[in-house]
């Protein structure tokens, strides 16, 4: 069964089954449960052996070093009716609330950088109707609330003066932890070509090779937002990188110049932890950038609002 564009693939191995499609390079951890919600095996990675599995009805529960999931069913050996998906799914739905973990959107993850001395708030998805806690390292203190019955939580914790690192736990009984988390100032560093030009790539700016080279900060962190169309406000974006990543040598070749430069700048004059988040995409018109609500008080744009 495909979820969220991943699928489960006969690996060239024999005996092993992979998880293939959008984003199933971030996976590195899978564990299959049975229908009692019994663990029948662990693996550190998206491609696990299926060989010596009885014959029946499996949950696959893919998880990614940023704490997201994604579930699968996997019928080995078996005929596909009506009645064995409807049930399949009942099963998988049970064995979720017994074995998922919290969910975050991607923004979330190790290495990011949360604004300093504010009120921050920090949602995701956990069972329903349960308690969500959250503990951050640099105050020792725990945020409680509640999921909706989607399932739904958010908690808004205060965040102390910059520095770093710290970890934050989370907890519906099961925990994630981020870790290398820095508090200081972010920035969204958003527009058309001229925002988007990346340091190498297409971009190439002067000295580019030589700017790579020298661009290990590990108080300025990137991340870049993966393009996507959507008539309506998305509720979980996707990133480029896996998430938050330190910036090096490794990371910034494909990145906002701009950003780039704007955080080398700002972490040399104010001495804290900078984070920008690389939201562009050349070409598009500043419409595309902008709420229907808005564009619907402006009399040119009632027509198309009204479609």
């Amino acid at each position: 069964v495909s979820v969220n564009d991943l699928y489960l693939s006969p690996n060239p191995t024999k005996g092993y089954c992979s998880i293939e499609g959008t984003n199933s390079e971030l996976i590195n951890e899978v564990r299959i449960f049975s229908l009692s919600g019994k663990t029948e095996k662990t693996f550190s990675n998206k491609v696990f052996n299926i060989d010596d599995m009885d014959k029946g009805i499996y949950l696959i529960q893919a998880y990614t070093k940023a704490g997201q999931s994604y579930s699968l069913n996997l019928y080995k050996n078996m005929k596909i009716t009506k009645k064995i998906a409807v049930f399949a799914i009942l099963a998988a739905s049970f064995c979720w609330s017994m074995n998922a973990k919290p969910v975050l959107p991607a923004i979330f993850s190790d290495n990011m950088v949360l604004q300093q001395q504010t009120q921050i708030p920090i949602w995701g998805q956990a069972g329903k109707r349960k308690e969500v806690k959250l503990t951050a390292s640099w105050d020792g203190k725990t945020y409680i609330a509640p999921t909706d019955s989607e399932g739904n939580w958010k908690i808004e914790i205060q965040t102390p003066n910059a520095g770093g690192p710290y970890d934050i736990s989370i907890s519906d009984g099961k925990e994630i932890k981020l870790s290398n988390v820095m508090i200081g100032e972010v920035w969204i560093c958003s527009g058309q070509s001229n925002m988007e030009m990346p340091i190498k790539g297409w971009g190439k700016v002067m000295n580019f090779q030589q700017e790579i080279n020298q661009a290990n900060h590990p108080d300025i962190r990137l991340y870049q937002v993966k393009k996507t169309i959507s008539p309506i406000p998305l509720t979980k974006g996707e990133s480029t990188m896996g998430g938050w990543q330190n910036c090096s040598s490794q990371t910034v070749e494909n990145f906002s110049a701009v950003a780039y430069f704007f955080a080398r700048e700002l972490n040399q004059k104010l001495n804290v932890p900078i984070g920008v988040i690389d939201v562009t995409w050349g070409g598009t018109p500043a419409e595309s950038w902008t709420s229907g609500k808005t564009l619907d008080t402006m009399w040119e744009f009632h027509e198309q609002i009204a479609l």
